[in-house]
């Protein structure tokens, strides 16, 4: 990895330096624990080196609980808490270099917040986490946050928050975390409506049985496109993309969870995603759990694409593009996880390589990629509360 931002703890006076803050919180203020942020900025040791060095975090952590557990014989408080924020998924803890297994067996950490660097992932593997922690006290809450993927500049709103949190408690979690709610500038009323779901979330999440009769509205939407920082070895794209030039004939997929009983007719499930940059002369062949969903689709074509006007609605721009829906049921959908499969079957003949003499340099042009993405999910409930 060549990002860089973070400290390199393999340096025993970078955990001293780290340390000597820790406690003078833990000895000087009434506080009822701490949590470890691990995802700022995600790199804890030097590139390639991470995955070695989980013994040296663990004996960190170890040193942390010790350090709380003398300050608060010394204050004569009960247990002092220490959770840390990981990972939305178990390769990347590993590469980071944490061994959240030994930390939960030794009782080091009473919680574990799994997360995106930024984004709410709804893909959180919950029910993997909770395996890696079982048998031990250690919780497991994974996290809400403000955006929803990068370049996109809409916040999520109150159905957003349902549904991730929906999909946490159905897989196991034992609560909810938030964390970078951007409450911003409220004063600002094109903010102030984007924003509005962070104020009443909170009421809507904190009682899995309510949340299940809510409306909600999951959000698949590209989280890192690329593989760029400051992920650690897990792919979060969440699009299909194809070459016009190598990809024809290839099948790709993305996949999606929703902890939905998509036979149950008290709700309705309309399933929406695009197709940007296709023309009328490309044609595509739509599969969904291996179903070819074609015919099932209704598509609407947007020429001009998405114009930076739609920016401050909250909406990214656009190259020409489909617009794809469909209500969903059990014969096409199930609960957890899904795929979408998209395979290139013919491209537009009219668009390939160009080759042009640009002052004296020959360069070859590409025609832009093709991309599905944007996957969303609404779930309407019958006489909701």
């Amino acid at each position: 990895m060549s990002f860089s931002g973070g400290m390199d703890y393999a340096i025993s006076e970078v955990r001293a330096h780290r340390m000597e803050i820790f406690r003078e919180q833990a000895e000087n203020y009434d506080i009822d624990g701490m949590e470890l942020d691990f995802m700022r900025w995600c790199i804890l040791f030097q590139s390639g080196k991470a995955v070695g060095q989980t013994r040296i975090m663990t004996q960190f952590v170890r040193e942390i609980r010790e350090m709380l557990d003398k300050a608060a014989k010394k204050r004569q408080a009960g247990r002092l808490l220490l959770g840390a924020r990981v990972a939305s998924t178990l390769v990347e803890n590993q590469n980071m270099g944490l061994d959240l297994r030994a930390m939960a067996k030794e009782g080091l950490l009473d919680y574990i917040c799994p997360t995106d660097f930024l984004w709410t992932d709804f893909s959180i593997p919950v029910e993997q986490f909770k395996e890696l922690v079982g048998g031990t006290t250690c919780k497991v809450f994974p996290s809400l946050l403000s955006g929803v993927g990068q370049g996109y500049p809409q916040y999520m709103q109150r159905e957003n928050y349902r549904a991730a949190a929906h999909n946490f408690y159905s897989f196991g979690a034992d609560g909810i975390s938030t964390f970078n709610i951007w409450i911003g500038n409220m004063n600002d009323p094109v903010y102030a409506k984007l924003a509005e779901g962070d104020f009443l979330m909170i009421r809507d999440i904190e009682d899995p049985q309510k949340l299940a009769g809510l409306n909600r509205q999951y959000l698949f939407y590209p989280l890192w496109e690329k593989g760029e920082p400051p992920t650690v070895g897990a792919n979060h794209e969440n699009r299909i993309a194809f070459n016009r030039a190598q990809d024809k004939g290839k099948r790709k997929t993305l996949r999606f969870r929703a902890a939905e009983d998509f036979g149950d007719t008290r709700r309705s499930f309309h399933f929406r995603f695009v197709g940007e940059n296709l023309t009328v002369l490309d044609q595509v062949r739509i599969e969904l759990n291996g179903h070819v969903i074609n015919d099932r689709l209704r598509r609407r074509y947007h020429p001009v694409g998405r114009m930076m006007v739609a920016e401050p609605l909250g909406l990214r721009s656009l190259g020409p593009y489909y617009h794809y829906d469909m209500e969903l049921n059990r014969s096409f959908a199930v609960k957890g996880d899904n795929e979408l499969a998209v395979t290139l079957l013919e491209t537009d003949p009219h668009l390939g390589e160009v080759s042009v003499d640009y002052l004296g340099r020959n360069e070859t042009l590409q025609p832009a990629e093709i991309v599905f993405k944007e996957l969303e999910l609404t779930v309407k409930v019958k006489n909701a509360l």
